[in-house]
């Protein structure tokens, strides 16, 4: 009995090291598994950790540059005003200029339309005189002339009557304006 416990006890301790062996390789691959587990997620850490690096310089890179942006705009939206200020008194200066040189009731330019009246009734004696002329010919009539004359004395007299007259209208008129112009 001996040597069957013997080789029971034997048995059974080739049973337990190979069940502890297999539990052994078993637990083994477990943990080769965990170490391979750990090391693909400290890798996939690090290159997350990298990545988080690169995307907090982008990061600043960019909110620097939004601040450069928000100071550029600050800087155009001032020029901007400014340009519309002076605009808008641009318009101001012109619509004013337009208003006051408006020179249609300026007493100063009267003066020019007196003279063209002036002109135009100069013209207009100057184109009586000659229908006068062309009517007497070219022999002029003299208080001293002696002999036939074409025309009646009273004729005469009031060719000279109608010249008095326009001549006493003109001067007149040549004072009146005279006396306007520098009162």
């Amino acid at each position: 009995k001996i040597s069957e416990l013997m080789t029971r006890i034997s048995d059974q301790q080739s049973e337990t090291v190979a069940e502890v062996a297999s539990r052994k390789a078993e637990y083994e691959a477990t943990l080769q598994a965990e170490l391979d587990r750990e090391r693909s997620l400290k890798a996939a850490n690090a290159a997350i950790s990298t990545q988080i690096g690169h995307l907090q310089s982008l990061n600043g890179d960019l909110r620097r540059r939004a601040a450069t942006l928000g100071h550029s705009n600050e800087e155009l939206r001032s020029d901007l005003q400014g340009l519309q200020e002076n605009m808008t008194m641009a318009q101001e200066f012109v619509a004013a200029s337009l208003s006051h040189s408006d020179d249609a009731d300026v007493a100063e330019l009267a003066v020019l339309a007196e003279l063209a009246a002036k002109d135009a009734k100069k013209a207009e004696s100057k184109l009586k005189s000659q229908r006068l002329e062309e009517i007497w010919g070219k022999t002029k009539v003299s208080t001293l002339q002696f002999g036939a004359s074409r025309s009646s004395p009273e004729e005469l007299i009031a060719v000279l009557g109608s010249g008095l007259a326009n001549l006493s209208t003109e001067e007149n008129a040549t004072l009146t304006s005279m006396k306007q112009m520098f009162d």
